[in-house]
């Protein structure tokens, strides 16, 4: 959602006011139907700036990756490889799959993460073959295996998706399996509580102006 704000100088010195408000609908279906408070969105292996609309239809603004370690062992790639992203209902920017983080030389690929409060969370992993190989890998969230053995298949792009409650941090790691182990971009958002008494068109804007930013 985008608030245009504007200020008239004859109206009490100066007070900002709203000149127009533009509201993009999200991909039908994605991020199931929760409130969530964007934590994080990073386009893993581009560090080169934002990335955002026009290459996002929906503005998602999609931050460069620098969360990541280790840094001297893990390399950003950017390959422009046709993918299927039927399996995806977010709908992420092919300019974001078509980057990514793999590792080199050691057996573990991490994102440390702090969180602003103490809460539950909903995190989302991107995954796309851009390179020559199907690496595998486990997944760990805090430590825990989320997910044994995942898959990354050449030319195809899929998401993982998990819930984690009552944590302050978030760690993401990619054990090694098989290959190098890679991900192309996280999301994580703070899952959040509207009061019963806020209408659905009130939930519906909250939701889509925390998810956007």
């Amino acid at each position: 959602m985008h608030v245009y704000v504007g200020t008239d100088k004859h109206i009490n010195g100066g007070s900002p006011v709203i000149s127009s408000i533009e509201v993009r609908p999200l991909p039908e279906e994605a991020y199931e139907s929760k409130s969530l408070r964007k934590a994080y969105r990073i386009n893993s292996g581009y560090i080169n700036g934002s990335l955002r609309y026009p290459s996002d239809p929906y503005d998602r603004i999609w931050d460069a990756d620098q969360d990541y370690t280790p840094f001297h062992v893990s390399a950003g790639f950017h390959v422009l490889l046709s993918l299927n992203l039927t399996t995806i209902k977010e709908n992420p920017p092919v300019d974001v799959l078509q980057t990514a983080r793999v590792l080199a030389r050691r057996d573990a690929l991490t994102y440390n993460l702090p969180l602003d409060t103490l809460g539950d969370y909903y995190v989302v992993l991107y995954f796309a073959g851009i390179l020559p190989v199907s690496p595998s890998f486990d997944v760990l969230i805090n430590g825990a295996v989320a997910e044994s053995n995942y898959t990354v298949r050449m030319a195809e792009a899929s998401t993982l998706h998990f819930t984690w409650k009552g944590i302050q941090s978030l760690n993401v790691t990619l054990k090694s399996n098989r290959f190098s182990p890679q991900i192309n971009a996280i999301e994580v958002f703070e899952i959040v509580d509207v009061p019963l008494e806020a209408s659905s068109t009130t939930g519906s804007m909250s939701f889509l102006s925390s998810v956007f930013k």
